[in-house]
């Protein structure tokens, strides 16, 4: 991965967070789809409900108007007891058509169990009502039967509470739905068997009167359900519906059962109660209407905004990914572009600039460090990161060009006062050549001294000569045929310094310096003496001793000065040791330059 392609490494370093986004986005779209399959489910299974309650209630009427007409003796309600039977079989068609189409239970078998035992139930009307038809059914069981049957097909309702959406509205409205079938379920019951015993259909039965009693407490439970799960908008209607005609069935029912547990007729016309508990049924069932209106457009907007928000988070996790991609494909490319201007520029400094500025001071033409750093093609001009290595880049460069500049003008000046300087040091030993030759024919002693004098100037001149040589770069040729004596040595670096009259010199050691080395240490101790004397009393004498120490020897310059602090000589001694490039501004610390 080091060595690949800066293109590859950047696609790498993108397509790792893109993929996470399209992960991330997949399952925000798959979690909204699911939402909305969920939605329309439930909406498949809300009109399935409201098919059921159409069959529940076209059941009832059937088993209402059957067992009027078999407690009349088979003797009234013949063709309305045909007649009802038509809306049911309608009914049960329209439910096992959307059975047979495919209803979505998803993942609740118990929904699947109960709709196949509805289904198994419904069978049993066939053979009522062939029972009814050759006049051997029984009031009692002929209503157990169709109770059971419609008791299976409310269990469905029941079943579906909750199924298909967690949408709190949608639960609501559908467990609202259950208890208000429910409770009209029990007020039919009653109004059956209530219908029976004013009537004297059969006599009194004690069964008959507790199942009358269990399915008013029943009416009663389900209708606070209902109150609790409805609507203020359903509650209401129930109200202005069921409530004004509630209290007078309920005393009429009361009075009935009362009469017949005393074995008398009751003291009112049964058709009077009849006809006020069918009015009853009926605003019910209006009520009902109503919260399964409500169930059906509550799950059409529960799936509609489901499907909403699917299609919304499937265009937005889109358009994430385009942008994404497109901006990745912006700013890769960018970078790209951008690092390849650096290397362009990093070839064009390499192989065309430095080249330029070397030709141009080997040719002795003048040269501008800054103009040479803006002709710098290729370097990226951006205020970001990229940019700022690319100035940096030109600024190098500009650095580059200048000290180029400058060492080529130091090297110049420095080679040119070499080259005097050197003239100057043969010149200079000619002239002690000649001194030397003077001293030796001459006899008079003033003349002598005056020769010793000058003798002693051209010998500080040659010093400083070898100075300058240093200085500018070069190294001091002045020779030695044979070992001398340290003695001798430091005799001869004393005599090199202007109050040559004030250093005493002495030698514990009679050692010989080798030859190379003696040029060098006697001009190292000429300029600490001299630096000794200049810095001390002028009466005053200064010392210089060699002395052994172990396997070396060490030479000691004392003067009588007034010192050094601290500081300064750890600035000096750290100069020593490692010495600083040569500035010419520090003209009285030369001979500090020359020594390190």
């Amino acid at each position: 991965m080091e060595n690949w392609p800066l293109r590859y490494k950047l696609t790498l370093v993108l397509v790792v967070p893109l993929l996470a986004l399209a992960g991330f986005s997949w399952w925000a779209v798959a979690s909204q789809v699911g939402g909305a399959r969920a939605a329309e489910r439930s909406q498949a299974l809300a009109s399935f409900r409201i098919l059921v309650n159409e069959l529940v209630y076209q059941m009832q009427i059937e088993r209402y108007t059957t067992a009027r007409y078999i407690g009349t003796g088979y003797q009234e309600n013949e063709a309305e007891t045909a007649a009802v039977r038509s809306p049911v079989d309608a009914a049960a068609a329209a439910v096992a058509a959307a059975v047979e189409a495919g209803l979505p239970v998803g993942d609740n078998p118990r929904l699947g169990d109960t709709i196949d035992t509805a289904r198994g139930q419904l069978g049993r009307l066939a053979e009522l009502r062939e029972q009814v038809d050759a006049h051997t059914a029984q009031p009692g069981p002929a209503s157990q039967v169709f109770s059971e049957v419609i008791g299976s097909w409310l269990d469905v309702g029941a079943a579906q509470v909750g199924v298909g959406s967690t949408d709190p509205g949608l639960v609501r409205t559908a467990s609202a739905l259950t208890a208000i079938s429910l409770a009209k379920e029990n007020a039919s019951v009653q109004r059956g068997f209530t219908a029976q015993l004013a009537l004297g259909v059969g006599g009194f039965s004690q069964e008959l009167y507790a199942r009358v009693r269990s399915a008013a407490a029943a009416e009663v439970a389900w209708t606070n359900q209902f109150r609790l799960a409805a609507s203020p908008d359903e509650r209401e209607l129930y109200d202005e519906r069921v409530a004004p005609v509630l209290a007078q069935v309920t005393s009429m029912q009361d009075a009935a059962l009362a009469a017949v547990a005393d074995n008398r007729r009751p003291d009112f016309d049964p058709m009077t109660f009849i006809t006020a508990s069918e009015d009853k049924f009926t605003r019910l069932r209006d009520v009902e209407a109503r919260v399964s209106e409500n169930l059906e457009a509550r799950s059409a907007d529960v799936a509609e905004a489901a499907t909403a928000r699917a299609w919304l988070a499937g265009v937005v996790a889109v358009v994430v990914m385009l942008l994404a991609v497109g901006v990745s494909l912006v700013v890769s490319r960018r970078l790209v572009r951008q690092l390849r201007g650096l290397r362009d520029g990093a070839q064009d400094i390499a192989e065309r600039g430095l080249p330029a500025i070397t030709s141009a001071l080997r040719e002795r033409q003048p040269v501008d460090p800054e103009v040479a750093g803006e002709t710098v093609v290729g370097l990226p001009d951006s205020a970001d990161e990229i940019g700022d290595v690319a100035r940096s880049m030109r600024a190098v460069f500009t650095a580059a060009a200048r000290s180029a500049t400058e060492v080529a003008a130091q090297s110049s000046v420095g080679a040119s006062l070499q080259h005097l300087a050197r003239r100057s040091q043969k010149l200079i030993h000619r002239q002690l050549r000649l001194i030397t030759e003077l001293e030796r024919d001459q006899q008079d002693p003033d003349m002598l001294d005056k020769l010793f004098a000058l003798d002693h100037l051209g010998t500080r001149m040659r010093r400083e000569v070898e100075g300058q040589i240093v200085l500018s770069g070069g190294r001091p040729t002045r020779t030695f045929k044979a070992p001398i004596a340290l003695v001798d040595l430091l005799r001869a670096a004393a005599a090199e310094v202007e109050a040559y009259t004030r250093v005493q010199v002495s030698a514990g050691v009679d050692t010989r310096i080798a030859t190379h080395a003696v040029g060098d240490i006697i001009h190292l101790l000429a300029e600490l003496i001299e630096n000794a004397t200049q810095l001390s009393p002028d009466a005053t004498v200064v010392e210089v001793t060699g002395s052994p120490v172990g396997t070396g020897l060490v030479v000691e310059i004392v003067d009588r000065g007034i010192g050094i602090d601290p500081q300064t000589m750890a600035e000096l001694n750290e100069r020593l040791a490692n010495p600083p490039p040569f500035d010419p501004r520090a003209g009285d610390k030369l001979g500090l330059y020359v020594v390190a």
